[in-house]
């Protein structure tokens, strides 16, 4: 594993986010348009080694690991980071208010978990929202992907039936 990785994971294993958030930050600047190609690929490199590395694993093995009873009361969980992370927690108490079984997560790394993981751990639908790039990724557990643009709207489909969401309001 690259020094990098290894220190960034080290942070987040003492609980220091803050300095982990920034070693991340500084890859993901490597990883823009500008960026000597090279630094760019070992960037690109480095940050899907972590998410696919074995803290991201341990974080999703804890979403495998609740009894059914835990899972029941929680069917359905909102994952955010930054500033859309408010809107994930005032949506998850919305549809917790109208008895929907629904959690929300906020996480404090970029590109912070494998979508396969959470797939694998029994997710049925994941959306990631890129505030970048105006747009929302749709996984389903079928394997299906669709990308959504910022006029499009996020669908509960079976998962939240009824939920609607326009992108932008989440962008905004």
């Amino acid at each position: 594993m690259p020094p990098i990785q290894s220190l960034i994971e080290d942070l987040l294993l003492v609980g220091d986010f803050d300095a982990a958030a920034e070693l991340v930050e500084a890859l993901v600047r490597e990883t823009e348009a500008g960026s000597e190609t090279a630094r760019r690929q070992t960037a690109i490199i480095a940050i899907d080694e972590l998410v696919a590395g074995p803290m991201m694993r341990h974080v999703v093995s804890h979403l495998a690991t609740i009894d059914d009873a835990q899972f029941e009361r929680v069917k359905a969980m909102l994952v955010s980071m930054g500033s859309g992370a408010e809107v994930v927690r005032e949506t998850a108490i919305w549809l917790a208010s109208k008895g929907e079984k629904v959690g929300a997560l906020q996480v404090l790394l970029y590109r912070p978990f494998s979508v396969a993981d959470f797939l694998a751990a029994g997710a049925r639908l994941v959306w990631v929202i890129d505030p970048e790039r105006m747009e929302a990724r749709v996984y389903r557990q079928d394997g299906s992907l669709a990308v959504l643009g910022e006029d499009d709207a996020l669908d509960g489909e079976d998962v939240l039936p009824g939920f609607r969401c326009k992108l932008t309001q989440i962008l905004a």
